[in-house]
C-alpha cells in the first residue's frame, strides 16, 4: 500500500497569553513562550497530511 506524509504550515497568529493559558500564572508559561510587550504570544498552526489507499487524513496541531 502506498503512503505519503506531507507537512503543512498554516497562518500564524497572535493570541493573548492570558487567554491561551487560562489560570496558569504568567511566570510559569512566559519562559516557554515569550510574550511581546502587549502580552501576546505567537500561535502557529501546522498540519500533517496522510495519504494512503486513496484516502486523505489531515491531522492538525497548534503550537
Amino acid at each position: 500500500m502506498n503512503r505519503s506524509l506531507s507537512t503543512l504550515t498554516g497562518r500564524s497568529r497572535k493570541l493573548d497569553g492570558g487567554v491561551m493559558f487560562g489560570n496558569t500564572p504568567r511566570q510559569q508559561w512566559a519562559d516557554w513562550i515569550k510574550p511581546d510587550q502587549d502580552n501576546l504570544v505567537d500561535l502557529a498552526s501546522r498540519g500533517l497530511l496522510v495519504q494512503q489507499g486513496g484516502r486523505n487524513t489531515l491531522v492538525l496541531a497548534l503550537q
